[in-house]
């Protein structure tokens, strides 16, 4: 089985209950935004999506919040949605 982000009170009930020789834990340091990043992609953003604009000024400052670490380095996670054909893949 695998468990992304498991509680620590799970994983401790799955240590008591089972050898724990064989619960492999790895984890993974995602790596900051910085800000430099960040005008890279906008200087390409604008050029690569067309039309969106209101969607796309609101990528845009979402993504530099996380550049200046807005949101103290805890993980972020961000949802597109919309209608088919809009640039959602794209985007991402």
């Amino acid at each position: 089985m695998y468990f992304q982000n498991p509680p620590v009170s799970i994983l401790n009930q799955l240590k008591r209950t089972y050898d724990s020789e064989d619960i492999i834990v790895s984890k993974h340091a995602y790596k900051q935004m910085e800000e430099a990043q960040f005008w890279d992609f906008e200087d390409r953003f604008d050029n690569r999506i067309l039309g969106q604009e209101q969607a796309k000024g609101k990528i845009s400052i979402y993504l530099y919040k996380i550049a200046k670490s807005y949101n103290q380095n805890k993980p972020v996670v961000s949802m597109l949605y919309g209608s088919s054909g809009v640039g959602k893949t794209e985007t991402a």
